[in-house]
């Protein structure tokens, strides 16, 4: 799994532990990987993936009640939610600007099933500007 993530373009390295069910992967900075790309190898190589923890750099915007971080690069975006841990969260980063980066903490909502679009919230347990 390690080796199959690692030659993703854009993976700067990836431990992964089969055992715990996890995968630790850090990106080069200039990369352009998707999160469903992630999801996708997990899956061609007959893993299920689960929760993702994710730290990103980003832009928030608003439209209509819907908050959305963009992946600087990637230009992956997420509807924001809090998390349960850290309410009021996204009320904050509703009153940033819509240019300026931050860098947000939080999980990702189970990966959709491959090949459907679907909007993946991200639920936001902190955040940094940048």
């Amino acid at each position: 799994m390690r080796g199959v993530v690692r030659k993703i373009d854009g993976v700067r390295d990836a431990n992964v532990s089969l055992k715990d069910g996890i995968a630790t992967i850090h990106f080069a900075p200039t990369n352009r990987v998707r999160v469903a790309q992630i999801w996708n190898a997990v899956r061609d190589n007959g893993f299920t993936p689960r929760t993702s923890r994710i730290r990103a750099l980003g832009t928030v915007s608003v439209r209509g009640d819907t908050a959305i971080f963009t992946i600087g690069g990637s230009e992956d975006a997420f509807v924001l939610q809090d998390a349960a841990s850290a309410p009021g969260r996204v009320a904050e980063l509703r009153k940033l600007g819509p240019r300026v980066v931050v860098e947000i903490s939080g999980e990702l909502s189970d990966a959709p099933a491959k090949g459907r679009d679907t909007r993946v919230t991200l639920r936001v347990k902190s955040f940094a500007l940048r």
